[in-house]
């Protein structure tokens, strides 16, 4: 049988036989030991390790109740103990700013404990700066439909890089700005957000309609794991977004019509020499105070070509949205490549945007402005296909200019012409250069009934 857990002390464990009458042995047989524990040394409750004020207290504790205890307080590499009075347990320090680290001992029965009590912890009291940033421009006006998102974001470094104790939590406060009210529903007094990610959450306000219109805030303040609070005094501070709730619908766009050339893409800036101007541009041009700005348009409808951002690479797709910034930069289109049929003008390339208070469907205010570029077409020359196999007739020495019995070049080539536009037949040939040196090429403009020889100058 085994024992665990056994107090210390002298302790005996004694074993005796029984008879067969069940008579049992007078002198049973004892083994005696002693157990003593080695001392140990804990803190009663385990201290912060983050903490916004100077003075700390310890409780230590150890196996042996007549322990007495050492400490010693960021000592370094070699630390320097302080004897507490005997039946001493409790002990205060003073922080210092930054990192700190208290070491303890206990003494009892003329021995040390073998390991210490470490405790680290860090003073901390810088606090944290909060920041609020959105697809809606702080200070404008927004539709009560609209799904408003905010990234909000903390950051705890200490301005004369000491250590710090990083950020603990995000609270966000929405009110009224006129009396700071954060009540009735949706408005709300500061809490923390939920789905904190590092330094950085996502939130959306959302239950606006039943606000009556005027100006509200919403206010993010940063908490340090030392408790330390993120300043709110500053009304305009880069922590505060101002927004006046209304009813109005943002602005419709403004479109500056265009011209083009198929297959290019219309270049970054235009002149007055220039013939293609830039792009379709939904301004906010319109925007004063006693209006709701866009924060975003939605692009849709796209027929005839492609849209694309200033930068001519990010495809704006059909359905998709695109921020208030990039468009009033300008779009830029790639109308459909060949599409010329013989007449000067094809049909238009075209595409629809709406004002949007938002990047999704619940900000889209449905005025719609169809945006109306025009497409000059271009005839693009055939080209030799260079897959096709191209086949000569062997030219005979006996061959004379009466004779002829080589091929012509009209034959050799046009299988092998092909036209982007969906022309099938080649209606020429231009020649850029001859190589006569072995012989002379002629050429022919009535089916080879007469026949002349290339000019000496050609070349390309």
């Amino acid at each position: 049988k085994g024992y665990q857990a056994i107090d210390e002390g002298e302790h005996n464990f004694r074993v005796r036989g029984l008879g067969s009458d069940a008579t049992p042995d007078g002198t049973p047989d004892r083994y005696t030991w002693t157990i003593r524990y080695a001392v140990e040394v804990h803190y009663a409750v385990f201290p912060p390790i983050f903490i916004n004020y100077s003075g700390i207290q310890f409780t230590l504790t150890s196996n042996k109740d007549e322990a007495v205890f050492e400490y010693s307080f960021n000592g370094g590499y070699f630390p320097e103990y302080t004897r507490l009075p005997l039946g001493e347990n409790n002990l205060t320090v003073t922080s210092v700013l930054g990192n700190n680290i208290l070491l303890a001992r206990a003494l009892a029965e003329g021995e040390t404990s073998r390991s210490v009590a470490r405790h680290l912890w860090t003073y901390d009291t810088n606090p944290p700066k909060s920041l609020v940033k959105s697809d809606q421009k702080n200070g404008t006006k927004v539709n009560k439909g609209t799904l408003m998102t905010f990234t909000v974001f903390g950051n705890d470094t200490d301005p004369n890089f000491l250590p710090f104790s990083d950020v603990a939590a995000i609270e966000v406060q929405f009110a009224r700005a006129a009396d700071n009210a954060t009540s009735p529903l949706p408005l709300y007094d500061f809490k923390p957000v939920v789905g904190l990610n590092g330094r950085s959450a996502v939130m959306t306000l959302t239950n606006l309609s039943d606000l009556p219109d005027g100006w509200y805030t919403l206010t993010a303040r940063a908490i340090d794991k030392a408790g330390n609070l993120a300043a709110t005094d500053q009304p305009y501070a880069l922590y505060r977004y101002h927004f006046y709730l209304t009813t109005e619908v943002p602005t419709p766009a403004s479109i500056t019509p265009a011209v083009t050339l198929e297959d290019r893409l219309t270049p970054v800036l235009y002149g007055e020499n220039q013939t293609v101007q830039l792009s379709v541009v939904p301004e906010e041009s319109i925007n004063k105070d006693d209006t709701v700005v866009p924060v975003a348009y939605k692009v849709d409808a796209i027929s005839g070509g492609q849209v694309f951002y200033p930068d001519g690479v990010t495809e704006i797709f059909d359905g998709g949205f695109v921020d208030a910034y990039n468009a009033s930069l300008g779009f830029r289109f790639l109308p459909s490549k060949d599409l010329y049929t013989g007449h000067e003008l094809a049909l238009p390339f075209a595409f629809t945007i709406r004002p949007s208070s938002s990047f999704n469907e619940n900000g889209v205010a449905d005025i719609p402005v169809v945006a109306q570029i025009t497409v000059l077409n271009e005839n693009d020359a055939p080209a030799l296909n260079p897959n096709h196999h191209f086949d000569l007739t062997g030219v005979y020495v006996l061959d004379s200019e009466w004779t002829n019995f080589g091929d012509k070049v009209f034959d050799v080539l046009s299988g092998g012409v092909s036209d982007i536009d969906g022309s099938s037949v080649a209606q020429g040939m231009v020649i850029l250069s001859a190589d006569q040196r072995v012989g002379a090429w002629q050429w022919s403009n009535n089916g080879g009934l007469d026949w002349y020889l290339f000019p000496t100058d050609l070349s390309p």
